[in-house]
């Protein structure tokens, strides 16, 4: 069903607040007011329109937003019928529109800031920002994983990188992991965090339980692999149907763990290394 877009937005918001108040008053007896959810009526503070679900109510004195756009203050405030702009209001409700929550505004701090087009965020900005994160995911656990695929830690080569590109070690937490990523033939593709978050205006401890939280390598992590497989080691072995003049039984578990990288870092020992240690992860 097309949206009648094109005429409403000539109309001025006090308009759409009595358009908003008459449909709330002759949907709601009917429970009709589920049919808005799809309908593109909501008047945003740009003067488009968008559906109730993707927009947000003004708060904090954010009147207009790109990325989490907001409802037109007016259309729910104009005027001096209460009664009016309450009817419009739980119109706006009821079509979806909600709060702007923590999470939420994480979100778009993400999005603006630590994606990989974003621009570097100057050292006060990260900072506060930071907190943000760290304040969230301490009463929110579960927002842990919607930093996944965001820079946001600096890290000790001056790049930036996303939690996956990271890992802890000495001052944050004594790993070992330092012997691990800068063996010659160790892997790349992470980095240690920058040292500067050591005097970031946050405790040590909540910023390694963070990093940890959101993804950042804290011990070597020992991961599953097939036994019948030709990427495994002993292929030519444990590929055979018979073995040692036994047949395989049908029952057999195909199951076999590895770390990656081993062979490689091992083959070239050192002292550093030896003492090191990195912490194991089952």
């Amino acid at each position: 069903m097309s949206t009648p877009c094109g005429i409403i937005s000539k109309k001025s918001v006090e308009w759409h607040q009595q358009f908003y108040a008459l449909l709330y008053r002759e949907l709601e007896p009917s429970h009709g007011l589920y049919k808005l959810k799809s309908l593109h009526v909501i008047r945003l503070s740009n003067g488009g329109y968008s559906v109730g679900s993707k927009c947000y109510f003004p708060n904090d004195g954010v009147l207009h937003d790109e990325v989490l756009p907001r409802v037109d203050v007016g259309v729910y405030t104009s005027g001096r019928s209460k009664a009016q702009q309450d009817s419009a209001r739980k119109l706006l409700e009821a079509a979806g529109v909600h709060e702007v929550g923590e999470a939420e505004q994480v979100g778009a701090i993400l999005k603006q800031r630590y994606n990989e087009e974003s621009g570097i965020p100057d050292e006060k900005t990260h900072r506060q920002d930071l907190k943000q994160f760290i304040n969230l995911v301490d009463k929110q656990p579960v927002t842990a994983e919607m930093f996944e695929e965001y820079f946001i830690f600096e890290r000790k080569d001056g790049s930036w990188g996303k939690p996956s590109q990271v890992y802890l070690d000495i001052p944050y937490r004594d790993t070992g992991l330092h012997a691990w990523y800068e063996a010659p033939d160790g892997p790349t593709n992470n980095m240690a965090l920058a040292l500067k978050y050591e005097n970031c205006g946050i405790s040590v401890s909540k910023v390694a339980k963070f990093a940890e939280a959101v993804g950042v390598s804290c011990c070597l992590e020992i991961v599953q692999q097939q036994i019948n497989s030709y990427e495994h080691p002993q292929w030519d072995i444990l590929g055979q149907d018979w073995v040692d003049g036994v047949k395989r039984s049908s029952y057999e578990i195909d199951e076999d763990w590895t770390i990656e990288h081993l062979e490689k870092v091992l083959a070239k020992p050192s002292e550093r290394r030896i003492l090191s240690r990195p912490d194991i992860r089952w």
